[in-house]
């Protein structure tokens, strides 16, 4: 099997008990959608148990547009908010609190609605940091010394009042430019992917989901 297949599947297959372990994950998504059961949407005003929402932008830019885009779609109820913390800085993956107040605020309008938040699993996230650097971070990260940075991010939503906020974490693990990619260290990526969640579930309060992706 060439290296990059092997590579491949063992990411995969970490990630797969990872998540297993974890405790589950959010619903699956049709190309192009956020949705929880994949289904396509119906016409506008339609009774329909799917949730339905695309990512727009960062922080409350975001917010804004999902009125731009559901008037574009006719009217569509859009109930699903989608938005990626900023992987540059510890401090912005930790969630800072100016950053997810409007989408704590759009998630607590409707009790139908759901967030899904994207976190990075390391700082400097695109900067395109070497594959032995980021082994050391990998490693770093499975001995627990981030574990406060996700701490406070879970502390955070519960806090904003957005406690079964859909979580995605390391996304992309499989490529080859994010720092917080599996490939250097697929085990290490797979024993902290496990710690972020175990830290992240021991804050009082929290019913947050995993999504594996």
């Amino acid at each position: 099997m060439p290296a990059k297949r092997r590579l491949i599947v063992s990411c995969i297959a970490a990630a797969a008990l990872s998540l297993l372990a974890g405790g589950g994950i959010a619903g699956q998504s049709s190309p192009g959608t956020d949705s929880v059961d994949g289904a396509a949407p119906g016409p506008p005003g339609a009774a329909s148990s799917t949730a339905h929402g695309a990512y727009l932008d960062y922080g409350p830019a975001g917010v804004s547009r999902m009125a731009e885009l559901s008037r574009w779609l006719g009217g569509a109820e859009l109930r699903v908010g989608h938005t990626y913390l900023p992987g540059d800085l510890w401090v912005n993956i930790e969630g800072a609190p100016d950053f997810l107040e409007a989408w704590a605020d759009w998630r607590q309008a409707d009790p139908d609605r759901m967030f899904v938040l994207n976190v990075p699993m390391l700082e400097r996230n695109e900067e395109r940091v070497p594959d032995d650097e980021v082994r050391t971070l990998l490693r770093a990260g499975a001995a627990g010394d981030y574990d406060q940075h996700f701490t406070r991010l879970a502390e955070r939503l519960v806090g904003l009042g957005v406690p079964d906020t859909v979580i995605v974490l390391g996304w992309e693990m499989n490529g080859t430019t994010y720092t917080h990619r599996c490939g250097p260290d697929p085990a290490a990526w797979k024993a902290y992917w496990e710690r972020i969640v175990t830290a992240m579930r021991a804050v009082p309060g929290q019913d947050f989901r995993f999504d594996f992706t």
